[in-house]
């Protein structure tokens, strides 16, 4: 895993010295290797960077920027290809030489050969920009999922890219303007990172499964294309133990690819179907390799995942590190976790996952493998209630519907009113259902917000919903999964991920995530993986049988990676006023008086705690990064 960066401009030269403190910004990422490449066009510069991980080939011949053998490709490559394998034998065959054993060059001899389209021949995770000097055309492209990050601003004359929005920051310094549409959605709604936007005014993620060329005339020109969506077919019918069968088989070639590293590999383990999952197959693919595996661990034991984990680390011998988190760490730690993420989040167990993190580098592991997207995969969360319900209804089968809803109300955490709750939010009008909002409190207009002043930028004061196809009748919940991979859902997750584990210069990779696993698992009908009893990912836990321990298999409750969060705010309430007093001070956006009755309110009755922290986040966010 790397850090990249790259400028164009063509108002003169470059200012070498702040591109390497810009590129420098991004030492956690890439702390074993750095490299700069500049490159003299005919209307401007260009200049190239790297700062390297190194997980594969752990030689300098490693080194990016990676110049092609023909001297016409210029590659800063930030990622894995896991089947760089099979790739470097196919292109050998072809009759390409190979100086190093790093899947970089293999992707390098890939573009040569085959261009744009090589891109789908990738099994990884990458973020990358290619420049091609015949052809005079820069090229960045991001992953099936977007794991990598890839943040770009171009104002027409100069673009700068990287990694992290901090980067660019520092190449263009008059950037830290606020997005007011992200600050609404993510403050009232809690949506980020669901498109192209990000909470900076004027920098942009490249989406997830897209690339983007740019030209570089006069005024800089760019074509964007998406180069990759979840095939879908609608009425294919298979087998259901042909299928347990063929997802078994998937997954555990995706983990032995995942486990192609050149440094040691552990695991982040809740305890959980996913995580265990992972850590089992490991253990039933490699019986003599060293396990090792984090845990966070909750003081709450309602919301502890310590007796699970406990007896996955048993059943395959690992080598088990505990975490805790307490009020007092995260009131330390508030100020390096908020700008390792650079944009706010959703809730403190990004701290937890944070601190996971923090254990792995300590003890010495440099790759874990975790399980981020199984869930939007594989339907898992609570079962996607309300989708299933309409998917049954517009088969016409209403007793079944009802059924269902009786048979998944009996797991923990669940009942029929929220069943019922989360079919309406779904399905009702949008009028109807905004009145209901209101009346729970949870209104899209709270009175605290200057609305005034968010009009001027075109702020939407409601939920943007599901926009049903009429091509997924029968199949919403398999629509809803196809939204979540690139909308709201999984990029946010992937995010979080990304910057905590690349703060302490640890590669967190995802064997869930892979191009092959999504397709077939997203052409499966909705009873394979959310049965008629309400189970969530029930083929996947047939698939698992033999490999995790049948008490794990058939947990029916789900906790995650929570923390103790509401006890933790109101323990240092007094500490998080102040940083959200100070904000609102000079915030337009939001009316001080009223926020701040509305904070104590919610400190006093234990009310919303997401809510609270997303205020908390964003003041602090905002004082670092806005000013």
């Amino acid at each position: 895993m790397c850090g990249i960066a790259g400028c164009f401009t063509n108002n003169g030269l470059i200012n070498k010295e702040k591109f390497k403190n810009a590129l420098d910004s991004l030492d956690h990422r890439g702390p074993d290797d750095s490299g700069i490449e500049e490159i003299k066009l005919d209307n401007g510069f260009l200049i190239l960077g790297h700062k390297r991980l190194s997980i594969l080939d752990l030689s300098r011949l490693g080194h990016q920027p990676m110049i092609s053998s023909s001297k016409n490709l210029i590659l800063t490559f930030n990622g894995e290809i896991y089947n760089y394998k099979e790739l470097k034998k196919e292109l050998s065959s072809l009759g390409f030489k190979f100086e190093t054993s790093s899947d970089t060059e293999v992707l390098l001899n890939s573009w040569t050969k085959w261009g744009k389209d090589c891109i789908n021949k990738f099994r990884g995770m990458f973020a990358f920009c290619i420049y091609d000097k015949t052809k005079k055309i820069l090229t960045l492209v991001r992953d099936n999922f977007g794991i990598k990050p890839l943040y770009f601003k171009n104002d027409n004359s100069n673009l700068h890219f990287s990694s992290e929005i901090n980067a660019i920051l520092k190449l263009s310094p008059y950037s830290n303007k606020p997005n007011y549409v992200s600050f609404y959605n993510y403050l009232v709604q809690n949506t980020y990172d669901n498109n192209c936007e990000t909470f900076f005014e004027n920098i942009y993620q490249l989406e997830p499964g897209h690339l983007i060329e740019f030209e570089f005339g006069d005024e800089i020109s760019f074509k964007k294309t998406k180069w990759w969506q979840p095939d879908f077919k609608k009425f294919q019918k298979p087998n259901y133990e042909n299928s347990v069968f063929k997802l078994r088989d998937l997954f555990l070639k995706n983990i032995e690819l995942h486990l192609r590293s050149d440094v040691p590999v552990g695991a982040a383990l809740s305890g959980g179907l996913d995580s265990s999952s992972i850590v089992c197959a490991m253990r039933y693919l490699y019986p003599d390799i060293d396990i090792n595996t984090f845990t966070y661990i909750d003081d709450d034991q309602k919301i502890s995942e310590f007796k699970w984990a406990k007896i996955v680390n048993e059943y395959v011998g690992a080598i088990p590190h505990y975490i805790r988190g307490t009020s007092e760490n995260l009131k330390n730690d508030l100020d390096n976790l908020i700008i390792s993420q650079g944009e706010p989040f959703a809730s403190t167990s990004s701290y937890a996952q944070y601190c996971i993190y923090k254990a792995a580098r300590d003890n010495g592991i440099k790759v874990t493998l975790d399980g981020q997207g199984a869930d939007e995969l594989l339907g898992g969360y609570d079962g996607y209630v309300g989708y299933r319900m309409l998917s049954l209804i517009e088969e016409f089968k209403l007793f079944k519907t009802i059924s269902f809803l009786i048979k998944w109300s009996k797991y923990p955490r669940r009942n029929i009113k929220l069943g019922i709750m989360d079919f309406g939010r779904i399905t009702l009008p949008d009028k109807i259902y905004m009145l209901l909002r209101k009346q729970l409190n949870r209104d899209f207009r709270p009175n605290w917000l200057n609305y005034d002043f968010l009009k001027k930028y075109n702020v939407y004061f409601s939920e943007i919903r599901d926009d049903f196809k009429n091509e997924f009748s029968g199949k919403r919940v398999t629509e809803k999964l196809i939204a979540s991979l690139n909308g709201r859902g999984l990029p946010a997750l992937l995010r979080i991920a990304d910057r905590n584990s690349m703060h302490f210069s640890v590669e967190s990779r995802l064997p869930f995530l892979t191009c092959d696993m999504a397709e077939f698992a997203l052409n499966l009908p909705e009873n394979f993986f959310i049965d008629d009893n309400g189970l969530s990912k029930s083929i996947f836990r047939k698939a698992m049988k033999g490999i995790v321990p049948e008490n794990i298999l058939w947990r029916k409750d789900k906790i995650g990676l929570e923390t103790s969060q509401e006890k933790w705010l109101i323990k240092n309430s007094v500490f998080f006023r102040e940083i959200v007093e100070s904000w609102a001070l000079k915030c337009d956006a939001v009316d001080k008086e009223r926020l701040m009755k509305y904070f104590d309110f919610s400190i006093e009755k234990y009310h919303n705690s997401d809510a609270i922290w997303r205020l908390i986040n964003y003041a602090q966010w905002y004082e670092h990064f806005i000013g």
